[in-house]
């Protein structure tokens, strides 16, 4: 990517969302959030639909007015001001550009409302036109762009006046898988270089772990988790974050205590060690164990063991699923070459690491 002007380098402010609470009637969009973002970070709010994470950005962004709780943006209280004066940039999916314009007048627009003109307003789109490598298409009209490269029109008219904080509701969403993960990087890349606050929405798990310095991932119109994104994936809070970021098996069963717990699998003779640290209390559990965890091995000295019902092939991987003594279906995902020999309807042991599998209460 082009060499980015120092015109056009921002400087990140911090976000502060205290006991933020958004009711529509009876229903409770956002419930007591409190989220803090770093000067120069970018935050993912990561969830299913309806889960919240865009009504905190529109309460960010001042387009929804908070039932309660605060909002700051680089130390100063902005949860009454109007969008205009908050100094925010914002990019959504369907990039709002403005069909009668040209690329240099989208991005420009902005500097317009600001009343910056002249030399100084070409110069700055300019800049941006370098900076997300759309050099010389500045005359033409957006219908005669890509998806891409409206995408990034966008994303120039958003940092083309410098803001701290950055705003993007899904802005890759109507993008093919393949110049989705381009964009991915080359906005990651670009916050990098910017040095501005970012926060991100998304309901695609991959496109966060991707791009994201801190997650936070929501259900219910609470933060369920927040941290970075190996933390979420390796150490889930919860079954729902255990669940919703990346894939795991789950198999029903109870703790029983001691002092070397075990996991009873439930309809079935088999236990399964756990780690005396990580053991929850007694009672119903759910065991959650990620396939790239599991080998096969000898079922006549694992744990936990089942009949081979149904191979994938992936390439470098192979995807096995085997069906445990009480009926459930755990998969298995091995290197194609531990899978060699390895037939449908054959019996196999299921293996790893005690300090790996993670249990919650049911």
């Amino acid at each position: 990517m082009n060499a980015i002007s120092t015109d056009m380098v921002a400087t990140g402010a911090p976000v502060a969302i205290r006991g933020l609470e958004k009711r529509y009637g009876a229903v409770v969009a956002v419930h007591q959030v409190d989220l803090e973002v770093k000067a120069g970070e970018f935050v993912a709010l990561l969830g299913p639909s309806g889960s919240g994470k865009t009504t905190i950005l529109m309460t960010i962004a001042g387009f929804e007015t908070p039932t309660a709780g605060s909002i700051g943006i680089g130390g100063r209280d902005v949860t009454v001001l109007p969008p205009n004066r908050r100094n925010i940039g914002m990019v959504f999916q369907r990039y709002a550009l403005f069909p009668h314009m040209t690329v240099a007048e989208n991005i420009g627009f902005p500097l317009r409302m600001r009343k910056i003109g002249g030399a100084e307003a070409r110069t700055r789109v300019e800049a941006a036109l370098a900076m997300v490598r759309l050099e010389g298409y500045g005359d033409r009209r957006t219908s005669q762009l890509s998806g891409g490269q409206q995408q990034r029109v966008a994303l120039a008219r958003a940092l083309v006046y410098n803001p701290p904080l950055l705003l993007m509701d899904e802005p890759l969403g109507a993008l093919d898988k393949n110049l989705r993960e381009e964009m991915q990087l080359e906005i990651k890349r670009l916050q990098q270089r910017v040095g501005a606050t970012v926060v991100y929405v998304t309901h695609d798990q991959s496109e966060a772990l991707t791009m994201a310095d801190r997650i936070a991932v929501m259900d219910g119109g609470r933060i369920q988790q927040y941290g970075p994104p190996r933390e979420i994936y390796d150490s889930p809070s919860n079954a729902f974050v255990a669940g919703f970021i990346g894939e795991t098996n789950f198999i029903d069963g109870h703790v029983a205590g001691g002092a070397k717990p075990v996991f009873a699998v439930d309809g079935s003779e088999q236990k399964v060690a756990l780690e005396a640290s990580g053991a929850p209390r007694e009672g119903p559990s759910r065991l959650a164990i990620r396939p790239e965890l599991i080998r096969l091995g000898d079922p006549a000295g694992s744990e936990l063991s089942g009949t081979v019902e149904e191979m994938i092939y992936g390439g470098g991987t192979v995807a096995c699923h085997v069906r445990v003594g009480n009926g459930a279906v755990v998969m298995a995902r091995v290197p194609a070459a531990d899978a060699i020999g390895v037939r449908l309807g054959d019996r196999a042991g299921l293996v790893w690491q005690a300090d790996r599998a993670k249990v919650f209460p049911r």
